[in-house]
């Protein structure tokens, strides 16, 4: 952790580069509960019911 090679110190000296990984685990987790909400959806669709009734009893 004392060496300039070390992650901590490049993150301590790079306050954007955290900022931007931030946003980008925010926005990954925004787009996995989108994702989430139209799984959902799709089991309630006509054409995909039949589909997902098959992967629960297996």
């Amino acid at each position: 952790m004392q060496s300039d090679e070390s992650a901590i110190h490049y993150l301590s000296k790079n306050p954007e580069l955290v900022k931007d990984i931030d946003a980008s685990i925010q926005s990954i987790k925004q787009g996995t509960e989108s994702f989430n909400q139209n799984m959902e959806a799709l089991k309630t669709n006509f054409l995909f019911k039949k589909y997902f009734k098959k992967l629960e009893k297996n």
